[in-house]
C-alpha cells in the first residue's frame, strides 16, 4: 500500500512538473513573439 501510494504521488508530481515546464516554455515563446511583433509593428 505504501509503495503504491508513493508511486501514485511521485507520478502525479512528475506530471505537475512537466505541465509547469510546458507552461513556462510556452509563456517565454509567447512573450518573445509578442515583443518581436511589437518591435516590428513599431520600429524606432
Amino acid at each position: 500500500m505504501d509503495t503504491s501510494n508513493w508511486m501514485v504521488s511521485s507520478s502525479t508530481i512528475c506530471l505537475v512538473v512537466v505541465v509547469l515546464c510546458l507552461l513556462v516554455i510556452s509563456g517565454i515563446i509567447m512573450a518573445y513573439v509578442l515583443i518581436h511583433g511589437y518591435k516590428n509593428k513599431n520600429p524606432k
